[in-house]
């Protein structure tokens, strides 16, 4: 045990988890109906690669053994696929 029970002098939010990676891309196409009307068809992708970001390692050492460090969630979530058409007049 450490001299008189105490943890360190660690700061408070030392512990700093990997980088972010993602890439948000987006299609878009405008069919003209008459001349004043249109429809416009999009398609966006939120994390299109699906390359995971991972959360921050756990920071207290009392979780139980082995715990301490130990990164257990994504913060990014995976892929997502967004259609949409829109009706301009």
């Amino acid at each position: 045990l450490p001299a008189d029970f105490t943890f360190g002098n660690a700061g408070k939010n030392g512990l700093e988890g990997p980088g972010a990676v993602t890439s948000d891309m987006s299609l878009r196409k405008v069919f003209d109906i008459t001349e004043r009307t249109n429809l416009e068809f999009r398609f966006e992708m939120f994390n299109a690669f699906n390359h995971p970001v991972f959360g921050a390692p756990d920071p207290f050492i009392d979780d139980g053994p082995g715990s301490a460090g130990v990164i257990t969630n994504t913060v990014v979530p995976q892929r997502q696929l967004q259609f949409g058409l829109k009706l301009n007049f």
